[in-house]
């Protein structure tokens, strides 16, 4: 099976990026052809030279595009170099060999089932297992179960690190949508996905990925909070009812009040609350 892999670094020594390292400790290619892209949107180009087992190409912007501006960058890559498939990884994501060992045995039992364009690990913050996810009316996501194994037959979304695209898909659909450069890009290629009448399949190994949401004090900031609450709103208007979009309001009011007593930073609950009342007042 032949697989183009995208890291998108930002702001981070390649060789301590956690998803560099796990690539470096895994001992054999189980691929036919397997290719890896680092895109980096930090401020400054890095010297580097890493001893990978596979090809790879170190490609930097000057300008930081966020997630999409990689995304694409590889799409073309793939196209250009006839790869059947896209990984998406960023940096902070923990792989192992059964990892990849699982994506090849799966990609090559997929391979001909057109109507399966995307494969996705289980994905844990620490303890807490949370990707994939069901999604339910109103945009609610919720854990599937985490023994399933297979091709799901309800909507799911997965985040972007350590998912795999059909690159045909990509074709169809004209590669990632930019307008959702950093924030909510996992959550429209997987609406489109569904909404397209594909299928996810959910693979039996297990990654950890350290998510910003789960702890606000450490590893969250202020304008990622900010254009993740931009995003997920434009997300909400333009894919989902205004029904839904009136128990957006119900959720962001919860989610303030919890800010304000679990985080450190108030203006987590500032920002929310102002967030709301502009979707109130229509200036969002």
């Amino acid at each position: 099976m032949n697989l183009l892999a995208v890291i998108v670094i930002y702001n981070c020594d390649i060789c301590e990026s956690k998803t560099v390292n796990s690539l470096l400790s895994i001992k054999k290619n189980v691929f036919d052809r397997f290719k890896i892209i680092i895109y980096d949107n930090s401020c400054k180009e890095q010297d580097i030279a890493i001893n990978f087992p596979f090809q790879y190409q170190y490609t930097h912007s000057r300008i930081n595009g966020g997630v999409v501006k990689a995304y694409n960058f590889a799409f073309g890559i793939a196209i250009k170099e006839k790869f059947d498939w896209l990984m998406l990884l960023d940096q902070d994501s923990e792989l192992n060999e059964d990892y990849f060992i699982k994506i090849n045995e799966t990609l090559i039992k997929i391979n001909n089932e057109d109507n399966v364009v995307s494969c996705v690990p289980k994905i844990f913050h620490g303890d807490t297992f949370f990707s994939p996810s069901k999604v339910l009316w109103g945009e609610v996501h919720r854990p599937i179960d985490v023994s399933h194994v297979g091709i799901s037959d309800r909507e799911i979304m997965a985040i972007g690190s350590g998912t795999v695209v059909r690159t045909s898909f990509l074709e169809e659909i004209n590669g990632f949508n930019e307008l959702f450069w950093l924030d909510y890009l996992d959550q429209w290629l997987f609406h489109t996905i569904f909404s397209n009448g594909k299928k996810v399949y959910v693979i039996d190994s297990y990654i950890k990925h350290e998510l910003s949401i789960f702890n606000f004090n450490k590893l969250m900031n202020l304008q990622r909070y900010k254009n993740q609450l931009k995003y997920e709103t434009l997300y909400m208007k333009s894919y989902t009812s205004k029904l839904e979009n009136l128990f957006f309001l119900i959720r962001l009011t919860r989610r303030s009040i919890i800010l304000l007593f679990r985080t450190k930073n108030s203006q987590y609950f500032k920002m929310t609350f102002k967030q709301i009342t502009n979707i109130v007042l229509g200036r969002v």
